[in-house]
């Protein structure tokens, strides 16, 4: 008897209280405060939690199945200023209006990519920024990449506009956009075989945001990140239904129109989702040869591309999501010669990704994994007339295939304690061949490179939120294996004397990579940072594997080759005044180990043409250090006008290298190649209802073109400017001019920059 009263007992305490206090929900709208329409697309997030939503097309958003309790809501969007507001839930549902205020800056906003969890941009300790939808609408582009030079020491090098094969985005005075990371919705577009990174399959009118970490990053984000990391995210729809679709036409005979149209469904706390964004393109291009030393055979490297994204996700529960997302890209470069064949000499990329995505969150855990698919087919036709009337055609198919998983958790382990651990498993592989249509040479390679990581980064953050102290390491093993080399029937077109097959010994190499970094606000305006870090970059599979004719000689495989290293020591400080002005100063220095180079072996070789060529071969042979400094200027002038500027100084030097004794080659003292001294960006950005207006400038100071420093590239700046309308929220009018003062400059190949290209484009919003 007394044990049923004790049960009983037990029943009550935890029953009654059950049915007494119920969970609630927090539903409402948000409105913009000066005109009364819905805000879509806002964020709504509980502080001290990891719960919250997102405003749909008409301002509502819900919370749903919040216990009894005082909640605090932090409301955020790129064009207006944030709100917080205290909310009570006892035990009935909370309905609340809000009305946000526009801004048309944010100086603070949420960055997730530098730690992998949410954190506001003043409170990381390190260099970052944002491009967000705001500014994406206000950037003279042709191209995703041309959103990059707003970015302080970024250096972009499209020298033939649209009609680039291929676009080199450095960081940090390092040359070679391998040494930078870029990931597209956590997909690694930089390829394990090598090549450019392909800009082109995503366009900027699909893009949600974009971040740029800046310096060594591998203690997270491993191979690649030595000099940053540009992680781009799509946008996501929001309304039931809604879309895009515009119209374009450019300088050189150009056209092109993109449709973008998804939509959201909501079933109570449940949501599917889903969006495709198709764009095409074609211009007849321009002669790259200069005037004066234009030949027969020298025509307008034209542009034909096409590219898609589609996006399919389902949110089935508030704290679980999962998504599937595929991106094509089908462009067809001509590389302005051709002597017989009607398409001339062509690059042409075939480009598919396919991307699964689970974001959870259980028991406190934060959750996030990614696993994707990176497939490239490249295809080269080369034709050429030497000058003693020699013709050559050749054909190039290479295969690229990346595939990987990768896998992070945070969790915080006390109030002021975050805990991230993850792994990161990938393999690249390249299958490439050359054929010959005017001899009998063939040359075929392959290779696989594999690696596997595990990785850890704790962030504690000091009493009073006055700063953070954050430590991470990461472990990379890579392996290289099944690497070989065909050559069939070789003549002088390639360099080889007779049949040759070779199967490269494998290799294997460790990387460890630390980083610590600390942040403290000594004032509620001015914070400062102080940071150390490390970064690597892998041997590319092409450099490993391929042997055979390159632009300037011949190149030997070397499957012995092995990863560059870099450290990293940082300062920097943020300073905000009156809410209106914000300084962005930071001071580096790097030391860069067993950089690789394309040196000469001492030996020569017939390959066809009218002299001999040098043989040359990709070795771990220098030394680098670079010294630096940014600084970024923010000025809020009023509501609808902004004035930024930043400026970049970069002295990076090779301090030592292993003297090659057969040619006595040293480039000891030598700055690197393609990286300029001096950077500068300046723009004013109106909004106004007649007509939106930016006018920017950009100065390039002058760079090396070649490794021994003997030719040298002029500085060249360019002014850009935008207009644009928008009719009733449906029609948009807009005008673009790059170059508008229509300076040519020459490029390290030799070649002519397109000068002013004009873009003018419609759209129709619903």
């Amino acid at each position: 008897m007394k044990a049923s009263r004790f049960i009983l007992s037990l029943l009550l305490i935890f029953i009654i209280p059950g049915l007494a206090y119920s969970d609630g929900d927090i539903k409402g709208k948000i409105r913009d405060a000066s005109t009364n329409q819905a805000v879509a697309q806002a964020s709504i997030q509980i502080e001290g939690s990891k719960r919250g939503t997102t405003s749909d097309g008409n301002g509502s958003f819900d919370i749903l199945n919040l216990a009894p309790g005082e909640y605090i809501l932090r409301i955020s969007h790129v064009s207006y200023q944030d709100q917080v507001q205290k909310i009570s839930i006892e035990d009935h549902d909370i309905q609340i209006d809000i009305l946000l205020t526009p801004g048309i800056y944010d100086f603070n906003p949420v960055i997730i990519s530098a730690t992998l969890t949410e954190r506001r941009q003043n409170d990381i300790p390190s260099r970052l920024e944002r491009i967000d939808r705001k500014t994406i609408r206000n950037v003279t582009y042709s191209n995703t990449d041309d959103l990059l030079r707003t970015v302080s020491n970024v250096h972009v090098n499209r020298s033939w506009g649209i009609f680039s094969k291929n676009t080199s985005v450095t960081m940090r005075g390092l040359n070679s956009s391998s040494r930078t990371l870029v990931l597209l919705n956590g997909v690694p577009l930089n390829k394990s075989a090598g090549g450019a990174i392909n800009w082109q399959i995503i366009q900027p009118e699909d893009i949600d945001h974009i971040e740029v970490i800046k310096g060594p990053n591998s203690a997270i984000y491993g191979n690649n990140a030595m000099g940053g990391v540009i992680i781009i995210q799509t946008r996501k729809p929001s309304k039931p239904i809604e879309g895009n679709v515009k119209a374009l036409v450019s300088s050189y005979n150009t056209f092109g129109g993109m449709l973008d149209i998804g939509g959201r469904y909501r079933i109570k706390d449940k949501s599917l989702y889903w969006k495709v964004n198709l764009f095409g393109r074609q211009g007849d291009g321009y002669i790259l040869e200069p005037e004066a030393s234009r030949g027969n055979y020298d025509v307008k490297a034209y542009l034909k591309e096409f590219n898609a994204h589609a996006l399919l996700g389902y949110q089935f529960h508030p704290d679980h999501n999962i998504e599937i997302q595929y991106f094509n890209s089908n462009a067809k470069h001509g590389n302005g010669t051709k002597v017989y064949e009607e398409d001339g000499g062509y690059d042409h990329y075939m480009v598919n990704i396919v991307q699964a995505l689970y974001s959870g969150l259980a028991n406190d855990f934060i959750i996030n994994a990614n696993a994707y698919m990176h497939h490239e087919d490249y295809r080269r036709q080369s034709e050429s007339m030497s000058r003693s009337n020699k013709y050559k055609l050749s054909e190039t198919n290479s295969d690229k295939l990346d595939f990987g998983l990768n896998l992070n958790v945070s969790h915080d382990i006390f109030k002021t304690q975050t805990l991230t651990f993850g792994l990161d498993l990938k393999q690249g592989d390249v299958n490439s061949s050359t054929i010959y249509r005017t001899s009998t040479d063939q040359i075929k390679y392959t290779g696989k490179l594999s690696t596997y990581a595990l990785f850890i980064q704790d962030e504690i953050g000091f009493s009073k939120g006055k700063g953070n102290l954050i430590a991470g390491i990461r472990f990379d093993h890579d392996r290289f294996w099944d690497g070989s080399i065909l050559v069939m029937d070789p003549t002088s077109n390639t360099g080889f004397i007779q049949d040759h097959q070779a199967d490269y010994q494998d290799s294997q190499w460790n990387n460890f990579n630390p980083k610590l970094a600390i942040q403290y606000q000594f004032f509620n305006s001015t914070s400062f940072y102080a940071s150390v870090g490390t970064g690597f970059m892998p041997p590319k599979l092409d450099d490993m594997c391929m042997s055979g004719k390159i632009r300037k000689g011949f190149k030997v495989a070397n499957p012995k080759l092995g990863p560059e290293k870099l450290i990293n020591y940082e300062i920097g400080s943020t300073v905000d005044l009156i809410k209106k002005i914000k300084i962005e100063p930071a001071l580096y220095f790097s030391v860069g180990r067993d950089f690789q180079y394309l040196i000469g072996v001492g030996d020569s070789i017939d390959t066809g043409g009218d002299e001999l060529k040098p043989v040359y071969q990709r070795r771990n042979v220098s030394e680098v250090q670079i010294l630096g400094a940014e600084v970024t200027f923010t000025y809020a002038i009023l509501a609808n006008l902004v004035y930024t500027a930043n400026y970049a100084y970069n002295r990076s030097n090779i301090t030592a290298y292993d003297v090659d004794p057969e040619n006595n080659t040293d480039l000891t003292g030598k700055y690197l190649n393609e990286v300029p001294m001096h950077q500068f960006y300046t723009s004013i950005t109106l909004q106004h209802r007649w007509v939106n207006t930016s006018l920017s400038y950009q100065y390039t100071g002058e760079q090396w073109f070649d490794e021994e420093n003997t030719l040298l590239l002029e500085p060249y700046s360019l002014v850009d400017l935008k207009l644009y309308r928008t009719f009733r929220g449906k029609f948009k009018i807009t005008l673009m001019i790059q170059n508008i003062l229509n300076e040519i400059y020459i490029d390290r190949k030799g070649l002519l920059s397109p000068g002013r290209f004009i873009t003018g484009e419609i759209s129709f919003i619903f």
